[in-house]
């Protein structure tokens, strides 16, 4: 084991994944911990995200304190070009570099794939300029509409007809002012009467890890994983990763890596999403299934593929949301006896009360609650109880949604996905569990 006491991570990200710096804290010495407020007029809801935490240390300028560094941690994108920068400079850097250009840039991604990779790509049409895309959404349903690059302009949506699209296009129309006419959409057929799955964790200049992770999720609300041997992960999962291992050995990938994958009965893996950053959910859960993440990060960043250690075979994310908290300040109470399995997105800690920062980013997740444990049923059970004691308020928790995520493991298994060799729980032993 690598001793990390007198190592310091240095962490930069933007506020979704600052969770991570209380964790690490756990595996080296001192934590840096450093997320971009500046602009001609910086407000205090992204300065002070991080900070009144004891074991991390927030600071405000990045530059002044790189020579203080042993590694560097990057569980976002967007700084593919600092991480470069930082590599050339001689520093071990964990991050996905300038590969998060598989996820930035959808289009070129979209013919790559087709192209050079030979993957099935559903229908995709890139097209240019609000007119273009009411004309072409007039005549077309079924679709997915996405962006490029800059993810605040709007999330993805899907198209299912005019009518029900045009307010959503009236408020990007309104929201993009003189630049509607030159805005790049991608429109996406959709992908119907399918399983969607993906690997979840990370690849070392195109390596991956023995065992993995791989699950599923209820979009936006829970999601339900499994530590397996990456031989048993499923064949659609690893074809893609396989595929794609060398394009991470070429951008020096060292760092999260998460497929969205939707394979339909022909059984062809449809690679919807790339997430090259640390995805939520489920990263939330990653801090507590695997053991070892001081090593993972530290031999990573300099190229060398260290193994996960789990902490259990199944875990359970259940994510936070709350509609008050993206305009206004959210005091989350969370019971001392549950605090490590809470993870908060933009978080900072005042006279020990946890608090989001706004962001008014119209998300209304502001975080997660996770569990392990060596069965389904008890990291159900585990997530449940610790559900129990967050509280704040308009904060939501949709429990009883929990369920849909066994249920799209079961029709996976019937189309051969294989999730476990363990039986799943049963319908009554979830709603027995919820009742408790």
């Amino acid at each position: 084991m690598t001793d990390l006491s007198s190592k310091t991570i240095y962490i930069r990200e933007y506020g979704l994944f600052s969770s991570w710096a209380v964790k690490l804290a756990q595996y080296f010495g001192r934590v840096l911990y450093y997320c971009p407020f500046k602009s001609a007029f910086p407000r205090t809801t992204q300065f002070v995200i991080g900070t009144g935490f004891p074991e991390v240390e927030r600071v405000t300028n990045f530059w002044d304190h790189v020579k203080e560094a042993d590694v560097f941690f990057f569980p976002d994108v967007y700084d593919g070009d600092l991480q470069t920068h930082l590599r050339e400079m001689g520093y071990p850097v964990w991050g996905a570099g300038k590969g998060e250009e598989l996820e930035l840039l959808r289009w070129q991604t979209k013919m790559f794939l087709k192209k050079d990779l030979g993957l099935p790509v559903q229908h995709c049409e890139r097209i240019i300029g609000i007119d273009d895309l009411r004309d072409y959404l007039k005549e077309d349903e079924n679709k997915y509409v996405k962006i490029s690059m800059l993810r605040g302009d709007f999330e993805t949506f899907r198209h299912d007809n005019f009518q029900l699209s045009e307010p959503i296009l009236d408020d990007i129309e309104m929201k993009l002012g003189p630049y509607k006419d030159h805005k790049e959409f991608i429109v996406e057929d959709a992908i119907d009467d399918a399983v969607e799955v993906g690997y979840d964790g990370f690849t070392i200049d195109g390596q991956y890890p023995n065992p993995s992770t791989f699950g599923y999720e209820v979009k936006d609300v829970a999601y339900i994983g499994t530590v397996r041997p990456y031989d048993k992960l499923p064949k659609q999962v690893k074809e893609i990763n396989e595929r794609l291992a060398p394009v991470f050995a070429a951008y020096n990938y060292r760092g999260f890596w998460s497929s969205e994958i939707r394979i339909p009965k022909d059984g062809k893996p449809y690679l919807t999403d790339p997430c090259c950053r640390a995805g939520s959910p489920p990263s939330e859960l990653y801090q507590e299934i695997f053991s070892n993440w001081g090593e993972i990060i530290w031999h990573g960043a300099h190229g060398e593929l260290v193994d996960p250690k789990p902490a259990g075979k199944y875990g359970v994310e259940v994510l936070i949301h709350s509609q008050w908290a993206d305009a206004h300040w959210q005091a989350v109470h969370v019971d001392p006896a549950v605090k490590a399995n809470v993870k908060l997105r933009n978080v900072c800690q005042v006279d020990d009360i946890l608090y989001v920062a706004p962001q008014t980013v119209g998300l209304p997740e502001i975080g997660a609650v996770v569990a392990v444990d060596d069965s389904l049923l008890g990291a159900i059970r585990k997530v449940i109880a610790s559900c129990q004691k967050v509280s704040g308020y308009s904060i939501e928790l949709n429990l009883d949604r929990m369920a849909e995520a066994l249920d799209v493991i079961e029709l996976a298994q019937k189309q051969g996905i294989p999730f476990s060799d363990d039986p799943l729980p049963t319908r009554t032993q979830v709603a027995n569990a919820l009742s408790k």
